[in-house]
């Protein structure tokens, strides 16, 4: 078993006969595409949506429902990009009938590697994980790709392979190397001059505008004119080069019959895996190296190798890159979309896929009166379920509409929780996800993004904020919204109220927009508000209690909302801001019925399941010109807006007093630990708060509160002390990024770096080893001398401090440190920091592999050095930079002991170890000189020093290394295996989830085939320590746990270990805790073929049959599951094997064998293992005479059906019936005495 097997190919019922003519190898890519994405949450769906809305790439949102495809939303694209895909789509529908429901955002964009989300891309990087490529617009049309002298519609697919579908023969064809196309890349620009230069060469780049409705319009004549597809293809030679991404034109080139000789592959559209070099095309380098002399090799002795090269690329082509093969690519990812994407939720925001081709644009915004909006974290779950339960049920009025969304950070570690039960019991979509750059616990940061994402959705009147852990009583709040909007909302205080006109803190300026507040108390004795018909808000102390007089008050708005461009001042709804309070002297006091924290008596009277932290009337109401004041923090005027309000919270005593209750925003953990933002909390002990202590405490927060936060229009953070932490560098990559790009702040060492980078650009320029020449003359270069050797740039800023440091006594230590943070700041830089994708390390490495002169290599191997920082931990007592005895990779790996004792730069490694750098330098010296790769790679995984980071990336490189075929297996390879295994162990019994998937997904792929090696891990303990895996609640390291189990569990041995250790009643655990849920197929599949493997013992067989509910749960998930699939084969296994017990016959014949009847009717070759196992589970109920009398009638016309029997003998030139009929026999004789017993002959 390999870890990436996966089959999820569609039943044959539902798998039409157009698309089975296509081998599976056909749709690896989707399959492989798919699988990082397996089991994908309703949260991760929405964050892809989220990307489309945010990323200004061209996208649309696809749902499939009942049948009918729709579109929910789209962001414009370039050209027709969006129209043609969806007419794909469209044709898909009406020539499959109605699809399985799915959801999933396609990107017509060019594709761009990173994008690590479940999205349909039209290329991506080969390595990529992220992204799910499909057939692009072009297979369908491409307009704007017709010469001016093509008539239109010349570019439609089927009007393209009818002009090429007779071609020029071998002979007839022009010797000739030919491109043509627009300088849309560097690389083209570069590349084009050298091409056009070689012998026999028809090369060129046309000059095109973009016309006023989007066609494209050549400018160029001649011989760079625009040359009709068909025409390419009278040349012997195409060449294929990449584009700004991919060459699209790739397959018009393929049907030519034609040479293809392509540059590599830097992204792969769809269909790129299937094509093999030297079979379907000719592969070059970057910068075709030897051109000449392939050329002269294909024109003369290759020639007929160049024939059969444009012979097998056009058959290909004819083969797949049709309508159908199109068709049928879509209709795979559609169908795994299904199985592995949530399924679509109902949104009124479609409409139907016709009616968007016919210009109909969908629904971007949503008319609703009220959203609630309530901030959380996936751990809150049962209080989102109790939420929905209780309060958000019971504020519906008549003309009042509202919705509810409990907003949720992309980054929420807990997102699993959500599966249980964070999603509404309505089917209701009411968790929106949102992004938060600097950590899921943000609140402001979170809000501002619900505001932004929201308002772009809903064109809405009011918002209320609520706490996950309130009750707001929106029957009474919902009512006064239009109230408060039209400046008519009025509070009525009793003279006995602690806040109000007693409190003359409370009639002084806030800061905002407020145009009124109001502050109800509510007590146990009516829990509601009183709106009068003139709009007064009352609240009484008793129910009995004659409303007493009280004073108006209101806060008076604020130049700084009044100026922002969503609402005028003259508006006649007026911004504000409604607050609701829970505040009364019984709060205080030991009253038994009020919210106190902890109080029992005070649940159970509220009849609430948990215990709610803060009161019932925790929440305030906005207007929506609040919302867009908020949601535009951090962006233009208001983007070092950084502190909105005051709040001052008092939660032992359950009480809040606000403000406006706006959090702040805060700043990212890497700066927060040396800047605090502004926060006026004050709080008491429960046992000593008295009514007089809260007075003083209230005056006080009022006093503090009001000096802060009522004086200036615009508060922005204190940047003076951000900026010295910065030109200490003491911030780290992330610190550094989020102060340029939310700040515009960087280091005052920024110009030094900039040297540093520059002086880097110059030499490799030299050696020719950049193919972006442009970026030495960038803007950010100007005025920057070039020091000519780099490493002499870092003496600048470290004699720069020697003035600082003067004589303290930890002068050396200081120091030192400092040198390194140089080091760590530099590295930063030249990691894209500075130019971004333009010059990264891993570029800087691929460059150092083209430099030619000895000098350049050194220098830029003293650069690694520098950057990488080898250092010795012990405390900065030493830098062996600054001592001149710096360590180089190469000299820290001499002795496995001395590797621990040394720090390094965990990114810079991880860019090493990742690009082959430490792989290649290793490998030059000799034998015994110390660590080799194997051995390196052991001590980055076991050393708790290392980085999570590079520890995973590490984990992920063995996992690759350790794949692969039996025939790898020499003494090297041995050698390996032995370093790696114990530290993968080391790494099995840590507390990291990932990093235990990883490596027990190692052990998978290392023990797969191999007996010797199943021997080598039993007796490193691996089977023991599965079963303590196996008590994890972690679903991926639980399914790798599993496949390992599958590995070796084919001997008694081996078996007899996991029973021993408790492996059975924890498999059984896993199957009965996730048997009703599909979702976990993989899982399920894993754990029915590791119980059957282990009943090939009998103890274990009676074992699970006589004291787990084990059968009953497999025959369920067997009604489930889809035929011919991996799970049906593994269930069917698990079931036979049981079935070796008479008494499980009995219990799985009758329930089982009426559904097996049917599904072998729909058995074929391409599922051979689910038939294999189908038959032999009936050949063994069959032993038991009513069994096989179950069989009797329709056995012979379900193997007629599927083919192994034909006119009732077994079928001719048949692989499935050739490979059961045996068996099969032996079924239909066992049948038949089952019958003659009955006398029934």
């Amino acid at each position: 078993m390999w870890v990436w097997v996966i089959s999820l190919l569609p039943a044959a019922a539902e798998w039409p006969a157009r698309c089975r003519v296509f081998n599976p190898d056909f749709f690896e890519q989707a399959e492989r595409d798919f699988l990082p994405f397996h089991g994908l949450t309703p949260w991760d769906s929405q964050r892809a949506k989220n990307l489309c809305r945010s990323s200004g790439q061209a996208c649309f949102v696809v749902q499939v429902r009942n049948g009918q495809v729709f579109i929910s939303e789209e962001q414009p694209g370039f050209q027709s990009r969006n129209r043609l895909t969806m007419a794909m789509l469209h044709r898909v529908s009406t020539k499959f009938g109605p699809l399985p429901d799915a959801e999933f955002v396609v990107d017509t964009s060019d594709g761009y590697a990173e994008i690590a989300a479940p999205i349909f891309v039209i290329s991506k990087f080969p390595g990529s994980a992220g992204g799910i490529l499909y057939p692009d617009f072009s297979s369908y049309a491409w307009p704007e790709s017709e010469c001016p002298s093509e008539a239109p519609g010349s570019h439609v697919w089927s009007q393209v392979l009818a002009k090429m579908a007779e071609v020029p023969s071998w002979s007839e064809k022009t010797d000739s190397l030919f491109w043509r196309g627009a300088a849309t890349s560097t690389y083209r620009r570069q590349i084009v001059p050298f091409l056009a230069s070689l012998e026999k060469s028809n090369v060129s780049m046309m000059e095109w505008v973009i016309g006023p409705e989007g066609q494209r319009q050549v400018v160029s004549s001649g011989s760079d004119s625009c040359i009709p597809i068909h025409e390419w293809c009278q040349h012997k030679f195409l060449a294929n080069l990449p584009g700004n991404t991919m060459a699209l034109a790739l397959k018009y080139r393929l049907f030519c019959g034609s040479v293809v000789l392509s540059s590599p592959f830097l992204y792969h559209e769809w269909y790129y895996s299937q094509l093999k070099e030297s079979e379907h095309f000719m592969a070059f380098d970057l910068r075709w190296s030897g051109a000449d002399e392939v050329l002269k090799e294909l024109r003369g002795p290759s020639k007929a190798l160049a024939e059969a090269v444009s012979m097998n690329a056009r058959r290909w082509a004819q083969d797949h890159l049709t309508d159908d093969g199109f068709d049928c690519y879509w209709l795979r990812l559609i169908h795994l979309a299904s199985r592995h994407f949530p399924h679509p939720q109902h949104t009124l925001h479609v409409i139907p896929l016709e009616s968007v081709m016919l210009g109909m644009r969908p629904v971007q915004s949503a008319s609703v009166d009220v959203l609630i909006v309530i901030p959380s974290r996936a751990a809150d779950y049962q209080l989102m379920d109790h939420a929905r339960s209780t309060w958000l049920r019971s504020g519906h009025k008549d003309g009042v509409s509202h919705r509810h969304f409990f907003v949720i950070a992309s980054a929420d570690p807990d997102f699993e929780l959500l599966q249980i039960g964070g999603v509404s019991p309505h089917g209701e979509d009411d968790v929106l996800v949102v992004e938060c750059k600097h950590g899921y616990t943000q609140l402001l940061q979170k809000m501002v993004a619900a505001y932004r994402t929201l308002l772009e959705r809903y064109t809405v009147k009011f918002f209320i904020r609520a706490d996950v852990d309130s009750m707001l009583p929106l029957q009474f709040l919902l009512p006064l919204l239009d109230h408060a909007a039209a400046g008519r909302c009025l509070v009525l205080l009793s003279e006995s109220s602690n806040c109000g006109h007693i409190r003359p803190r409370w009639q002084m300026p806030a800061i905002g927009h407020l145009q009124c507040q109001v502050e109800c108390a509510m007590d146990r004795g009516c829990h509601y508000f009183h709106v009068s018909p003139d709009g007064d808000c009352a609240t009484f102390s008793q129910c009995v209690l004659e409303m007493a007089s009280g004073k108006v008050f209101q806060y008076r708005m604020r130049g700084l909302l009044g100026e922002h461009a969503q609402r005028p001042l003259e508006s006649p709804r007026r911004p504000f801001v409604l607050g609701t309070i829970l505040h009364g002297n019984k709060v205080l006091t030991n009253d038994t019925h009020n919210p106190q924290w902890n109080n029992l008596l005070y649940r159970h009277d509220l009849g609430l399941g948990v215990y709610p932290p803060y009161p019932e009337a925790s929440g305030y109401a906005m207007s929506s010109d609040i919302a867009a004041f908020l949601a535009s923090v951090g962006t233009g005027a208001l983007s070092d807006l950084s502190w909105n309000a005051w709040a001052i919270e008092d939660s032992a005593m359950g009480t809040i007093l606000a403000g406006l209750k706006f959090d702040m925003l805060q700043l990212p953990a890497e700066i927060r630990e040396h800047i605090r933002d502004i926060a006026v909390v004050v709080r008491c002990p429960a046992q000593s708060m008295t009514n007089d202590s809260c007075e003083v405490i209230l005056d006080e927060c009022h006093i503090i509160a009001d000096s802060i936060a009522s004086v200036y229009e615009n508060v922005g953070i204190y940047k003076r002390p951000l900026q010295a932490r910065l030109n200490t560098l003491h911030l780290t990559e992330d610190g550094y990024r989020w102060a340029e790009g939310q700040l515009g702040m960087v280091p005052v060492h920024r110009r030094a770096a900039l040297k540093f980078l520059k002086s880097l650009v110059k030499m490799l320029l030299g050696e020719s080893a950049l193919w972006d020449e442009s970026i030495e003359h960038d803007e950010i270069f100007k005025d920057v001398p070039d020091m000519g050797d780099p490493c002499s740039v870092p003496q600048e800023p470290i004699s720069e401090a020697e003035s600082l440091l003067q004589t303290s006594r930890d002068r050396n230590e200081r120091r030192n440190a400092w040198a390194a943070r140089i080091a760590r700041y530099f590295a930063y830089c030249v990691d894209g920091g500075i130019m971004g994708e333009r010059f990264t390390f891993p570029l800087l490495i691929q460059a150092l592999g083209r430099v030619s002169s000895a000098d350049v290599d050194r220098q830029m191997k003293e650069v690694i050095d520098f950057v990488l920082h080898v250092n010795k931990r012990d405390g900065w007592k030493s830098n062996l930079f600054l001592e001149e005895k710096p360590v180089s990779l190469i000299a820290m790996t001499k002795e496995s002991e001395a590797f621990a004792e040394y720090s390094f730069n965990d990114i810079i490694m991880r860019h090493l170890v990742s690009e082959g750098y430490v792989e290649s330098e290793l490998k030059k010296r000799p034998p015994g000189a110390g660590l080799d790769y194997a051995d390196l790679l052991a001590q980055l995984l076991t050393d708790e020093s290392v980085g999570l980071g590079l520890r995973t990336m590490v984990c992920r490189h063995v996992l690759d290394m350790l794949g692969g075929t039996n025939d790898r297996e020499d003494t090297k390879f041995e050698k390996t295996v032995k370093q790696l295994v114990p530290a993968l162990v080391k790494v099995m019994v840590g507390s990291n989830h990932i990093l235990m998937s990883y490596a027990t997904a190692s052990l998978v792929n290392l023990s797969c085939g191999r007996q010797n090696m199943k021997q080598l891990l039993v007796s490193h303990g691996v089977i023991s320590m599965c079963v303590k895996q196996l008590k994890t609640k972690h679903d991926e390291l639980t399914l790798y746990t599993l496949f390992l189990l599958v590995n070796l569990t084919k001997t008694p041995h081996h078996r007899y270990i996991v029973v021993r250790e408790g492996g059975v009643p924890l498999l059984v655990d896993i199957l009965t805790s996730s048997y009703q849920n599909l979702r976990k197929q993989r899982i399920l599949a894993e754990v029915a073929s590791v119980l059957g493997q282990l009943c090939n013992d009998p103890e274990t067989r009676s074992l699970i049959t006589e004291s787990f509910p084990v059968v009953p749960c497999l025959l369920w998930v067997n009604d489930a599951a889809q035929p011919n699939t991996k799970l049906k084969s593994k269930l069917l296994f698990a079931l036979r094997q049981l079935c070796l017990l008479g008494q499980n016959k009995l219990k799985v014949g009758p329930h089982i064998i009426p559904v097996m009847l049917e599904e072998l009717a729909l058995a074929n070759w391409a599922n051979e293992e689910c038939a294999t196992n189908l038959v032999l589970l009936l050949v063994s109920l069959a032993s038991v005479n009513t069994n096989a009398l179950l069989m009797a009638d329709q056995i012979k016309a379900s193997l007629e059906t599927c083919g192994i029997l034909k006119d009732g003998l077994p079928a001719k030139n048949n692989k499935l019936a050739n490979h059961l009929w045996p068996k099969v026999e032996a079924l239909l004789i066992r049948i038949g005495d089952a019958r003659a017993a009955q006398g029934d002959f």
